[in-house]
């Protein structure tokens, strides 16, 4: 029992706080994303960057729930959470280059870097910036690795 409750009522009332969050920071990102007229939230139906930020919003409240399973003091969830929020800053900056992402998920990979995405890929910003570069690869300008030059979406 935590204050009181069984742990599914606890569990579910957090997770409904969660999805409600979820919801509204994901709302309020895709509006504000197309009041700044963002290539990316104008050339993009707002259904799927809706679901992109939330989906993202929801794959970390799962992470979250399980890594407060194992944590058991305020500090070393602190010291996580911190480094969890600057391995996938890293990780987004290292992946804003497309062509390391196709790289990636090139089918002739050595066996060490396919180990190595795997490893990433349970790991919720690598898959956000996967899909999110994806998606601004159609709907916005970008640079061309291979042509190099900017390539405008309109």
């Amino acid at each position: 029992m935590i204050i009181g409750l069984n742990n599914i009522p606890f569990w579910l009332s957090w997770l409904i706080t969660g999805i409600f969050l979820a919801f509204l920071s994901s709302a309020i990102m895709v509006l504000t994303g197309i009041i700044c007229q963002f290539d990316v939230f104008i050339n993009c139906p707002i259904p799927i960057t809706f679901m992109l930020f939330f989906l993202f919003n929801i794959t970390m409240q799962i992470l979250a729930f399980f890594l407060s399973t194992i944590l058991k003091s305020q500090k070393s969830a602190y010291t996580v959470s911190y480094g969890f929020i600057l391995i996938g800053l890293v990780m987004e900056i290292f992946l804003t280059n497309y062509a390391i992402i196709l790289y990636l998920y090139s089918k002739d990979l050595p066996k060490w870097v396919g180990i190595i995405k795997f490893i990433f890929e349970l790991y919720p910003p690598f898959n956000f910036s996967k899909a999110y570069s994806d998606i601004a690869n159609k709907a916005a300008s970008h640079f061309d690795n291979y042509e190099w030059r900017w390539i405008k979406v309109n």
